[in-house]
């Protein structure tokens, strides 16, 4: 998969532009921020659209933080979610 490539590139242009990395609590208010905007309007496409990026680059840094292994975890947890969705 890609996901750690994906993250590995965004923290190469995180340094390159010599930004810091927030810390998670930052980084966890700034999420939670982006989904209270989608909830009060969920049929906004544009926005949403929006706001899912927004929420996959604070996910992306909260995982260079971490030095989180996106694709283990990916394939992990859709294992979990497809055995969840069978039962359905």
């Amino acid at each position: 998969m890609v996901l750690n490539q994906l993250r590995d590139k965004f923290k190469g242009i995180y340094t390159r532009a010599g930004f810091t990395m927030n810390g998670m609590k930052k980084i966890i208010d700034k999420m939670l921020s982006e989904v209270k905007v989608m909830k009060q309007s969920p049929n906004n496409k544009d926005l949403i659209d929006s706001k899912l990026i927004n929420l996959q680059i604070l996910l992306l840094e909260a995982s260079v933080i971490y030095s989180t292994d996106l694709d283990l975890g990916w394939k992990k947890n859709f294992k979990k979610y497809k055995k969840r969705m069978e039962k359905i």
